[in-house]
Formats: structure tokens, sequence, C-alpha cells
């Protein structure tokens, strides 16, 4: 059951990368009708190559771990192959540099910390088992250092290469070398680069804040962006930012001290466990064990590092592998015989079991409903949009409202809502209760201020809800140029 288990996501994982694959090479043109975040770059059945690249990266280690624990040749062989030709073409093909730093930096520290470990203990183990346990750590070294192979021989497996005949060497270099460049070259930072450090800065400084112990709030960052953001105002405009690009700076900010020192520490004692039971593997010569423990503890580290710099924690499928890798670590060094049940069970509290089962039975329907009502408030929300590009105004309109009705906790459709209130209904009480509705929801959107004080000038002409709309914008966007522009505006109201 267990080998089963990480098979499954291990093949659906190759399924999502043969897609990447299709839509490089060309076999077939159904994969192409698949949205994509970037059309030049392949992101298989994920919306965004970024996000892809996040979810394939910890399945390398993962199946690498599992080829070594596999008894059969055969097997074993396919899995390494799945590894070669599907998985590591797919993500070189991302250009998701944070995927790749993530999956070099953590098979080389699994390696490292193993192989030093080994000899820090060497008294402990003899000759034979040292020699099998230092080639187990040592094979993370060479899959560490096969991603940049990959990345520097890219135009040698092209889809135009054999259609040109002999590749002729260019100076030009390849996209995915260019990327593996720009990761060690920190002479000319990259726009992208130096506006995320802008975002680390504001959110690090907003955490010293008297929400410092519990944090604002999970998933309030975005609600939050712009009370903090003296510096990332300057480069963002009206942009609602959702994701600092780095998870562990999200977590202190969202979560405070106390939810950030938990996330870390949950990490951190599991990924010691391993470690402790790794060293004991190779004392008794477990060394399919072992390389269970290596290749989940690499899956770890590559989703922890990969959250460094992006934001995996938060995208479904890189999430689920995070977190299922950890959970199967926490197994594999737990269990003594991973092919047996524990042949000892803790009993529970009957009423305790009573009050988890209904619980969970519970959570399972509630779960489905509000997926449904988050997929068709998205439906609603997206055919609004198409429907105001053909100038159907009142359709769009209408869409919004059914999207609003089913999520009235998001702010997106609301903002057209009250727009078309304001410009095509000219029904200017329901446009100021709409406006009003998405200032409660969302206190950070800027478009919402801008037409309140808009509103209050030019249509009820009340100079003192103008000043009192200001107050809220400068209280929620002190530092935009958006909110100086109106500043100026209210300034030269009469009293």
């Amino acid at each position: 059951r267990f080998k089963g288990f990480i098979s499954l996501i291990l093949l659906g994982g190759a399924f999502s990368c043969l897609v990447v694959m299709d839509q490089h090479y060309l076999w077939s043109d159904w994969s192409h009708r698949l949205p994509r975040h970037t059309k030049g770059i392949p992101a298989g059945i994920i919306f965004n190559h970024n996000f892809a690249a996040e979810f394939h990266a910890p399945l390398i280690p993962m199946a690498l771990g599992l080829c070594f624990y596999i008894k059969t040749h055969f097997t074993r062989m396919l899995i390494l192959a799945s590894i070669i030709i599907i998985f590591m073409p797919a993500l070189s093909l991302s250009l998701a540099r944070g995927a790749w730093v993530g999956l070099m930096a953590a098979c080389f520290l699994t390696g490292i910390i193993f192989i030093a470990s080994i000899f820090i203990k060497k008294k402990d183990f003899d000759g034979k088992e040292k020699k099998h346990s230092l080639w187990l750590a040592s094979s993370f070294f060479f899959l560490a250092l096969s991603l940049p192979l990959y990345l520097t021989t890219s135009d040698y497996w092209k889809r135009d290469t054999l259609s040109k005949g002999p590749l002729t060497k260019e100076k030009q270099l390849s996209k995915e070398a260019s990327e593996l460049k720009s990761i060690v070259t920190i002479s000319e930072p990259s726009g992208g680069s130096s506006r995320r450090i802008v975002l680390w800065k504001d959110a690090l400084q907003a955490v010293v804040s008297e929400d410092f112990l519990f944090g604002k709030g999970t998933d309030h960052y975005e609600l939050h962006f712009h009370e903090s953001a003296k510096l990332s105002d300057k480069t963002t405009g009206s942009t609602l930012v959702r994701f600092v690009h780095n998870d562990f700076i999200q977590i202190l900010y969202e979560n405070g001290i106390i939810g950030f020192v938990g996330f870390i520490g949950l990490w951190i004692a599991i990924l010691w466990k391993a470690l402790c039971k790794g060293m004991e593997c190779i004392r008794y010569n477990d060394n399919k064990r072992l390389a269970l423990i290596l290749g989940l503890s690499a899956s770890c580290l590559t989703f922890l590092i990969e959250s460094f710099f992006e934001f995996p924690t938060r995208s479904p499928c890189a999430m689920i592998v995070g977190w299922t890798s950890l959970g199967l670590l926490l197994v594999v060094t737990t269990l003594n015989d991973l092919d047996l049940p524990p042949k000892t069970l803790t009993l529970m509290n009957p009423k305790i079991n009573l009050l988890i089962g209904v619980s969970a039975v519970w959570i399972i329907p509630f779960g489905c409903l509000l997926a449904k009502d988050l997929f068709w408030s998205n439906i609603y929300h997206f055919q609004g949009r198409i429907a105001g590009d053909y100038g159907e105004k009142n359709k769009s309109l209408m869409f919004h409202r059914n999207s609003i009705a089913l999520t009235p906790w998001q702010h997106h459709s609301r903002k057209f809502e009250s727009y078309y209130l304001l410009t095509h209904k000219k029904q200017f009480p329901e446009a100021l209760e709409s406006i009003n509705q998405t200032l409660k929801v969302h206190p950070g959107c800027l478009v919402a201020h801008q037409n309140k004080i808009h509103l209050s000038i030019q249509e009820f002409k009340d100079n003192q809800m103008a000043r009192e709309a200001l107050q809220a914008m400068k209280k929620a966007a002190p530092f935009h140029p958006y909110t100086h522009r109106e500043s100026k505006r209210v300034a030269n109201l009469k009293p």
C-alpha cells in the first residue's frame, strides 16, 4: 500500500509532465487548447508554468528514493527512465528558477547532511554499511548536478533541432541556459527579483506591529497590502498583490510569530527525526528504508526552498505534494515495518472518536458545497467580464451579481457591479451601497475608495462624505500615489 500510494502520486506528476512535453514537441494539438499563463512556456495541466514546476520538482527526489526502494529491476529502470526522459525535461522547460534552485539545493543539502552525519558518527558503522549509505546519499548529488546539465544542453533536445539537421553552435544562449545563468549572476538584477525584495521589506516592516503575536489573519495579506506598502506602491501601481513571494514571510505576516514558529517547528522536528532514523537504518543495514528517507527528505526540502522564492504552500498542486511528502516521511520514520500494518493500536475515547467522525462526515459535504460555489462564482465572474468586452452591459451586470450572490466575501465582481451602476445604470444610491459593500469585504480596494470620493463630490455634493472617504483611503493605502492625488482633490474643496 505504501509503494502504491507513492506510485499514484508519481503517475499523476508523470501525466502532467507528459502534457508539458506534448505542448513543447507538438505530438498532438489537444494540449495547446489548455489555458496557459504564457503561451510560449509549457505548463502541462496547470495554468501557470511556475505552479507546474513547483508541483513537479518535489516529485523527482521522491521518485529517486522509490527507485532504490523497489526490488524488481524492471520497475527500477522504469522509474529511472521516467526521471531522465519525462520529469527532468519537463522541469527544464518550465523556466521556473525557484523550482530549479529548490531541487538543486534540496538534493545537495540532503546528500551533504547525511554524508557529514555518517562521518561524524563513523565509529558506529562498519566499512560495508558506510559504503552503501554513501552511495545512496551521493546519488542525490548527481541528481542536483543533472539539472544544470539539462539546462546548458537544452539546444540539443529542442523540438526544431531534428528539422535543422546538424546542430550549429550559436553564440546566443538558450532560454534555459540564460535563466540558469541569471540565478548565479547578480550584477544585473532583474525587475522580478528587485520587486520581490521590496515586497519582503514592506512585509517584514509591517510584522513589527500590534499583530506580531497572532498576525493579521490567514489569507489577509492582500486585504492589508497597501497599508504597509511604503516601497511596493512605487512599483505595483493599482495592483493588489496577493502573495509576498516568500511563504515564510507571509506566514509571519498573516499568522504572527506563533504561527511561524509552529510551521517551522513542525517541519524541523520531522526532518530531524528522519535524520536520526536514517542513521539507525545505516547501523542496521536497512538501505531500502534509508533510500525512502533520503528521497522524501529531499522532496520536503525542495518544497521548503521553493517557499522561500514563491508560494507553493498556497498553490493546491504543490501544497498537496509538499504536505504529502512530510506525512509520508513521518510514516517512514515511525513504522517498524513499512510492508505491514502497525501491531499495536492506541484506542481513543469513544466520545472523542464520535466527535471526530461526525466532524469528518460534516466537513466533506461542506467542502463540496463551498467548492461548487467558488467554481460557479468564478464562471459567472469571467462570463461577466467577457460580456462586458462585447458591450453587453446588462448581461455583464447580471453575471457579476450572480457571482456576488455565491461568494459575497469576494470583491472582484463587486468592483464591476459598482462600475456599471455608476456609468451604465446611473443609479448612484445603489452604486454607493455597492462601493460600501466592496470596502467592507476588501478595505484595500483603491478603485472603490476613488469611486466613493468622486461620487461624493460630483453626484451627492457632499464634501464631508468625500473627506471621510479620503480618511478611509489614507488608512488603507497611506503611501500610494492614488491617495496623494485624491488628497489634493479633496484639499481644494470648500469647507
